[in-house]
């Protein structure tokens, strides 16, 4: 039995995720504490970067249900200044690969007991109705962020239409898809648990590098990544994981996948 150990992260909601499986591999007991609240500076897109609110209490009641989903997670509580060991900010601060390399390997650079094999599941889900809406369904997520301009998918109104398409994400991302892609519908989940099951049971998921991505990575589903070509730092290991930096190849792995 490891002991119970408390992280404490104050990152993007998908970093949270990468952690997971150093977590799980030096305990069995982890308290998750969240800082809420923090302004960092984010890059958009290569040439632009903002300002953004890295989370906020709606945020944490969004993840909160799937991280508790976790066998090895015990709670998961807002950051008030409780006792924590280990404080996984400091990745961020360290001389490492950042913006380039594996996310996930970041915290093996920084806490060597966390090294695990990245190729096995560590995320788990319990099926509700949301996995019958999206049986054979190509389930898509694009966020703003982190997007590889050179990619079109407009092919989609002309190929794999026996393959009915659902896009996770906000209103106005599922919008900017919707329009370019207008046989997709926009699938909306209660919360980032719904969208693991949805995610778990969906024919394929293709997305960039966001929080469904890190998803569909401790799944181990059938996955496709859009790389960013400014900062490629997810890299899929395992199983089904498949990744692009040209349309060609996207075109490529959709048609052998669907």
């Amino acid at each position: 039995m490891k002991k119970q150990i408390s992280f404490l992260t104050s990152g993007k909601a998908g970093d949270i995720l990468a952690a997971l499986p150093g977590i799980r591999n030096i305990t069995d007991k982890a308290t998750i504490y969240i800082r809420l609240g923090v302004i960092s500076i984010v890059q958009k897109n290569s040439q632009m970067v903002e300002e953004t609110e890295l989370f906020n209490m709606d945020l944490f009641e969004m993840i909160k249900p799937l991280l508790m989903a976790q066998p090895y997670i015990e709670s998961v509580e807002v950051y008030e200044g409780q006792h924590i060991d280990y404080n996984l900010d400091i990745i961020r601060q360290q001389k490492i690969s950042i913006p380039y390399g594996s996310l996930a390997r970041w915290y093996f650079y920084a806490f060597p007991e966390m090294a695990c094999d990245l190729s096995v599941p560590f995320i788990t889900c319990e099926d509700t109705d949301t996995a019958l809406m999206v049986k054979d369904h190509l389930l898509i997520n694009l966020t703003s962020r982190y997007r590889n301009n050179w990619i079109n998918y407009e092919f989609l109104n002309e190929r794999f239409l026996d393959t009915p398409i659902y896009f996770l994400g906000t209103a106005g991302e599922a919008q900017d898809f919707v329009d370019r892609v207008p046989r997709a519908k926009w699938l909306q989940v209660d919360d980032f648990l719904d969208m693991a099951v949805a995610i778990k049971n969906c024919k394929l998921f293709l997305g960039n590098q966001s929080l469904p991505y890190w998803i569909a990575e401790g799944l181990k589903v059938p996955r496709v990544l859009e790389v960013c070509p400014f900062a490629p730092n997810c890299i899929g290991e395992g199983s089904g994981f498949y990744d692009f930096h040209t349309q060609s190849a996207l075109e490529f792995y959709l048609k052998n996948l669907l």
